[in-house]
């Protein structure tokens, strides 16, 4: 009776162990099929990785060659990299067509200009005009003619990067040479300040409304000058890295408005002392981000009214209230791009 027992229970012994051998062959089979699988995978993530940047780097590479010929098709190319991949490089092929201006006919150059920025100076009777690559032109209003010599402007380029005070013309733009913004006397031509600025920055000029300061943004600050001494008089922070793309003043001074690259809103109240010699913003806003941010490119005080006309860079435009900040009315919206705004309260048209 002993040995069919034995028998038995080496057979279940045999089947217990032999079924251990399947099950573990299994398992094993199963773990490399997962380690094969994720090896797959990690390839194919590294493949699609390698195709995302091949392509953002093709499509930056399109986006220039484009821009030679084509601007609206430069910049889908420059916004399709950047969405694909938000890099310092794509920021900056998107800021390039962004600011490339398409050629237009002038009358005052036989050659087609492409001018990116201009300004009025009514009391004077002269129009200034910035190329993309310098230089800055000083024209008759009403002849059409030029003034004298170009004013050799470094290769700064912005879309509105000028702005005009009594005898001063300042132009700012992608950092050159250390310099971002720089400033003329309008009489003479000769250069009066180099301000200086950070690698990779952008400027944005705006004079105060007394003319005493010239407010010059960058990334993630506006600086403010003394037009006196260029000595600088106070830092106004955003309190991140968001390049900063327009700037305004409120009529009265006391108030200094800024427009970002991911569509944010700031205000600063000026007439409050900044501890440390740095001030953030007193109100924010994130203006214009659905569906995707954009950039804040043009801020026009409508002081009559204490509201902004605030424009990004698409078929949009905002009325806000200038000291909270909120929309008062918009989306406004039309049917291309916007480089500008103007407002002409007398007769309440935008």
């Amino acid at each position: 009776r002993a040995r069919p027992r034995l028998r038995t229970q080496r057979m279940l012994l045999s089947t217990a162990l032999a079924l251990a051998v399947v099950v573990g062959a299994f398992a094993i089979e199963r773990q490399i099929a997962a380690s094969r699988n994720a090896a797959e995978a990690s390839r194919n993530a590294a493949a699609a990785d390698a195709r995302a940047q091949a392509a953002t780097t093709g499509l930056v590479a399109a986006s220039d060659e484009a821009l030679q010929s084509d601007w609206r098709l430069a910049l889908l190319l420059a916004v399709e990299a950047y969405q694909l991949d938000d890099s310092p490089a794509t920021r900056r092929g998107l800021l390039t067509a962004l600011t490339n201006p398409r050629p237009i006919p002038t009358a005052v150059h036989t050659d087609p200009v492409g001018f990116q920025a201009v300004a009025v100076d009514e009391d004077r009777g002269l129009v200034v005009a910035k190329e993309p690559l310098g230089p800055i032109h000083v024209i008759d209003r009403d002849r059409g003619e030029p003034i004298g010599r170009p004013l050799p402007a470094p290769a700064l380029f912005r879309v509105g990067g000028l702005d005009l005070h009594d005898r001063l013309i300042a132009a700012g733009g992608l950092e050159t040479d250390g310099m971002t913004a720089v400033v003329y006397d309008l009489d003479s031509g000769a250069e009066v300040a180099a301000l200086p600025g950070r690698a990779g920055e952008m400027a944005e000029v705006a004079f105060s409304p007394d003319g005493r300061s010239l407010a010059v943004t960058g990334v993630g600050r506006v600086r403010i000058f003394d037009v006196d001494t260029w000595t600088r008089t106070a830092t106004l922070v955003t309190g991140d890295d968001e390049q900063l793309m327009s700037v305004a003043w409120h009529g009265d001074g006391s108030r200094l408005y800024a427009g970002g690259f991911e569509g944010t809103l700031l205000t600063w109240d000026l007439d409050r002392p900044a501890g440390r010699g740095t001030k953030l913003p007193s109100r924010r806003v994130a203006l214009a981000v659905e569906p995707e941010p954009t950039p804040v490119t043009t801020i026009e005080p409508i002081d009559d009214l204490d509201m902004l006309a605030v424009a990004p860079f698409d078929p949009a435009l905002y009325l806000v209230d200038a000291d909270t900040l909120r929309v008062v009315e918009g989306p406004l919206l039309h049917d291309t791009f916007t480089f500008g705004v103007a407002v002409d309260a007398e007769r309440d048209r935008i």
